[in-house]
């Protein structure tokens, strides 16, 4: 149910970001986390919901993943239906997350990351979305969302995703 979270620990505070895809699942979604924490850790949760142009984009994906082989920077599958998606959205700034497995030197994934990146980016670009509204980051393999001792892990974490900002 947390899309883009971020659980972060120091100490005995933990803290957790992300974004609900509804408002009435904050408090019931924060209130399970909260009964997961023992003394003497604390959790602060700062859980928003997703605003409609980031659910106009998700809706897109529908759960699906733009998935690249291994060192490859192609992947255009699901990219037309994207641009339709982000021309739903107006105006609105994009920014294009490019991420990779673990397999292989860390700086060289952090480049083809950016890489993937900047190939969506052109690919809509070419689609006719607006140079200036998208902007790209490359991860690399820092936010995996799978395992990546698997190679079905692995396929998973080399992936695109969209944050509407």
């Amino acid at each position: 149910k947390v899309h883009q979270g971020k659980l972060s620990v120091r100490g005995t505070q933990m803290e957790l970001n992300g974004k609900i895809s509804s408002s009435n699942e904050v408090q019931p979604t924060t209130s399970l986390f909260q009964s997961l924490v023992t003394p003497p850790y604390r959790l602060n949760a700062q859980l928003s919901v997703n605003q409609a142009e980031q659910k106009i984009i998700d809706e897109a994906l529908k759960n699906r993943i733009i998935e690249f082989e291994s060192g490859s920077v192609s992947g255009t599958q699901i990219l037309d239906e994207m641009a339709v998606a982000l021309n739903k959205v107006g105006g609105k700034k994009v920014k294009i997350i490019g991420h990779t497995d673990s397999s292989g030197d860390a700086a060289k994934n952090l480049a083809l990351s950016k890489e993937r990146a900047v190939a969506v980016k052109n690919y809509l670009i070419n689609k006719s979305i607006a140079a200036e509204r998208l902007s790209v980051e490359g991860l690399g393999s820092n936010k995996p969302v799978a395992d990546n001792a698997t190679a079905d892990g692995r396929k998973k974490n080399r992936r695109i995703e969209f944050d509407v900002i």
